[in-house]
C-alpha cells in the first residue's frame, strides 16, 4: 500500500476532531491534531504555549510584500509569529513523510499540495448542532456557545484563506465535503471510510 494522508478540515462544533480520531484508528494509522502544536514546538524552539495561541488564528497583523517575502510591521514580534505558523506546517511535511496518517485543520491539505497520495476532507454540521455540542463540550450558554463556534470559524477561515489562496469550507477546494448532522458522528466516520478505501484501491 502507497503512503498515504488524510487531511481533515471541519467547522468548529462538527465534532471534525472525533470524526478524524475514528478513521485513524480503523485504519490503524496516526491521528494528529493539537499533537502538531508539539512537534512544532520541539523543531523551532518556541514555547508550546505560544504557537498555540497562534494556532489556526487569524492572520491580520501581516502581508505580503511580493512572492515569499514579508513585510513584518512592528518588527521581530511578527518574525516570531511567522516562524510560529510555518513551524506547523514543517512538523505536517515531517509526519506526512513518516507513515500513513490522518491531520487535523492547520491549512494541511494546502501545505501537503505537492503530495500525491493526499485525500482531502472537510466536514461541516448543522449550526444549532454545532452549538449543542459547544454548550455540552464546553459546558458553557447557548449565547456562549453560539459566539464561541462565529469566532472559531471566522478565525478557521481567515487562516486559511491566508496561507492557500483558496477559500476554507468551498466544495471545490476539497475531494469530499461532508455534513455530520445528516448521518450523526459514528455515520460520517463510517462514510468517510468507505470513501477511503475506495480512493486507496486506486493507489495500489
Amino acid at each position: 500500500m502507497a503512503n498515504y494522508v488524510i487531511t481533515i478540515g471541519r467547522e468548529f462544533g462538527s465534532g471534525g476532531r472525533a470524526i478524524a480520531k475514528m478513521v485513524a484508528e480503523h485504519f490503524n494509522i496516526k491521528c494528529y491534531d493539537k499533537e502538531i502544536i508539539s512537534l512544532a514546538s520541539e523543531e523551532s524552539g518556541l514555547h508550546e504555549n505560544f504557537i498555540a495561541h497562534c494556532d489556526e488564528k487569524a492572520v491580520s497583523s501581516l502581508s505580503f510584500a511580493g512572492g515569499n517575502n514579508f513585510y513584518f510591521p512592528g518588527g521581530n514580534m511578527h518574525n516570531v509569529q511567522i516562524k510560529a505558523y510555518f513551524s506547523q506546517f514543517d512538523a505536517i511535511k515531517k509526519v506526512a513523510k513518516e507513515g500513513p496518517c490522518v491531520i487535523v485543520g492547520r491549512v494541511a491539505d494546502h501545505v501537503l499540495k505537492n503530495e500525491e497520495n493526499k485525500i482531502t476532507i472537510f466536514i461541516s454540521a448543522d449550526r444549532q448542532d454545532r452549538v449543542l455540542r459547544v454548550m455540552e463540550y464546553e459546558n458553557i450558554s447557548e449565547r456562549k456557545a453560539e459566539k464561541l463556534v462565529d469566532k472559531n470559524d471566522k478565525n478557521r477561515a481567515k487562516y486559511y484563506n491566508f496561507f492557500s489562496n483558496k477559500k476554507w469550507g468551498e466544495a471545490k477546494t476539497y475531494d469530499l465535503c461532508v455534513n455530520s448532522s445528516k448521518l450523526g458522528i459514528d455515520g460520517t466516520a463510517d462514510f468517510i471510510i468507505e470513501y477511503v478505501k475506495s480512493r486507496l484501491q486506486n493507489m495500489d
